[in-house]
Order: structure tokens, then C-alpha cells, then sequence
């Protein structure tokens, strides 16, 4: 059975740079930073979270903006978030972009739940949306193999559909690279325009090539998809989340509106998509 995850009001996103982020990313250009909670230090962030546990919040998503080295700067925070998770039974996971394997065990060794990882293939990606460079699609790679040989035990890539600028992407490439780790989920995003960035006049991709697209996926891989948040907004999500419901073509889905949870069944979680179904308990 689907089940629809909507992190509110239970999973909370907190930025540990506040809007601040030097790669400027095409689609992004530090607009979702703006709708994160803020924790410039790693006091802030303990009573942030300690604040909101009060409220009823059991998971937190540690994000924020990245070096131009692609890296979230969290080294000084993973005590912090230890610690917390010494007092409290909550779920962390962390957005920490390109990283080594030193960092990945500070990752595991901090009591980190989950990594989200954004991953790539595609050069045109890399360099002309991250700004990062055509090299770093080797530095996805370096990154997903400390991960899984270091890092904490839930790992859950990220497959962007139309990475090129909306485009057709390297999505079979990168689904064929993942699956010799075999990850307990694939998260699937799309290429979303978003108005005021440079990404505004992008094409959205096609509903056809997104269907297309998971098709193979599914076909190809049986763990768990979910299908996360980011996605175009509108008429637009709504046409393309009633066709992927409608065939079947993941298990999860983010953000789903009322209308496709109503008319589907879906079960609801407050949480973030990518969770483990162990640590489900906490937000049903």
C-alpha cells in the first residue's frame, strides 16, 4: 500500500547556515533556505531542537546551504546531535552533500539516522545547475562508496528526473551504479523551475519522460521508491502524482495533495519520505 509522508508537524527542516550558500544552485538560488528553521551554532541548534521535541516534534532534518566545495558545513554540530539523541527518541537525518570517508564516520559516530543524498551522473548537472564542475560527478561517486562503507547504516540516494535543465538526465546510468549498493530506498525528484532563480524559464520535464522514466525504474528495481518533494508545484504535480499513483510506480510519496490521498486511500505519515519504516512509530 502508498503511503503519503507530510513532514508537518512532526519533522521539522533546520538550517545551519540560514540563508546562506555559496554554490547558488540553478533551481534553488537559497529560496528553500528561507522556509527552514535557522540554528547558526551549535547552541542554537540543541535548544531549537529541544524547543520544538516540547511541541511534539520527533524528527529533525539537518540542511542547510554548502561550500563551494558542495559540502554542508556540519562538523561542529554532530556533537551537539549526539547528545541530543542520548536524551531523546528522535530521528536525524542530514543533507551533508560531497563528503570523504573520515566524514562519513563523524556521520555514523554522531548517531545520525539517515543520509539524504542528492546523486548524480550527469556532467551537465554537476556543472551548468550545481556548479560544481563535470568532475564531480566522480566526488558523487567517492561520496556514495565512504557512505556505504562508513557512514551511518540508512542511506537514501537521491535520483533527480530531468537533471539536464529539465531535460532528459542520466537517470538509467545512475539507477544501473546504485544498485550494486542495493539501498533500502531510492527517493525520486523532479526538476522544478523555480520563479525567481535562473531555473525560471527551464522546461519542466515532459509527464511523459517522468512516467517513462519511473517505469524503468520500477521495472528494474524492487526496494522502495518514494517520490519527494521536490517536484513542480501545481497543476503540474497534480496531474503527474494522480498518473504515478495510478500506475503504481512507487511505494511513497511526499506532499501528495488531499484530493490523491483521499481518492487513493493513502495512509498518512509525518515524516520525512526517506525514513526507515522502523522509526515510523514515531509519527504515525
Amino acid at each position: 500500500m502508498v503511503k503519503a509522508y507530510i513532514p508537518y508537524p512532526k519533522y521539522v527542516s533546520i538550517s545551519i547556515t540560514g540563508t546562506a550558500c555559496a554554490l547558488n544552485c540553478r533551481y534553488c538560488s537559497r529560496t528553500y533556505l528561507k522556509h527552514m528553521d535557522n540554528a547558526l551554532s551549535p547552541q542554537q541548534l540543541y535548544w531549537l531542537m529541544r524547543k520544538l521535541y516540547q511541541s511534539g516534534v520527533r524528527g529533525f532534518l539537518v540542511s542547510g546551504g554548502f561550500t563551494r566545495e558542495g559540502k554542508l558545513p556540519f562538523h561542529s554540530y554532530l556533537g551537539v546531535i549526539r547528545d541530543f539523541k542520548r536524551e531523546h527518541d528522535v530521528v536525524v537525518s542530514i543533507h551533508p552533500g560531497l563528503i570523504d570517508r573520515r566524514e562519513a564516520r563523524m556521520l555514523r559516530e554522531a548517531r545520525i539516522d539517515v543520509v539524504d543524498l542528492e546523486f548524480s551522473l550527469n556532467p551537465t548537472f554537476t556543472e551548468q545547475v550545481k556548479g560544481l564542475g563535470v568532475k564531480a560527478v566522480d566526488r558523487y561517486a567517492e561520496t556514495l562508496e565512504a557512505l556505504y562503507k562508513e557512514g551511518p547504516d540508512y542511506i537514501a540516494p537521491h535520483i533527480l528526473v530531468g537533471s539536464s535543465l529539465g531535460l532528459i538526465g542520466n537517470e538509467p546510468a545512475e539507477l544501473w551504479f546504485l544498485k550494486d549498493y542495493n539501498p533500502y530506498i531510492i527517493v525520486l525528484l523532479i526538476y522544478a523551475p523555480t520563479k525567481g532563480t535562473p531555473s525560471e524559464k527551464d522546461p519542466k520535464p515532459e509527464p511523459t519522460y517522468v512516467l517513462e522514466t519511473l517505469r524503468y525504474i520500477r521495472a528494474n528495481y524492487k526496494g522502495e521508491l518514494s517520490l519527494g518533494c521536490m517536484r513542480p508545484w501545481g497543476k503540474y504535480k497534480n496531474r503527474v502524482d494522480d498518473l504515478i499513483l495510478g500506475e503504481g510506480l512507487v511505494d511513497r510519496i511526499a506532499n501528495p495533495s488531499k484530493q490523491l490521498i483521499d481518492k487513493y486511500g493513502l495512509e498518512t505519515i509525518h515524516a520525512c519520505c526517506s525514513i526507515p519504516r522502523e522509526y515510523e512509530y514515531l509519527f504515525t
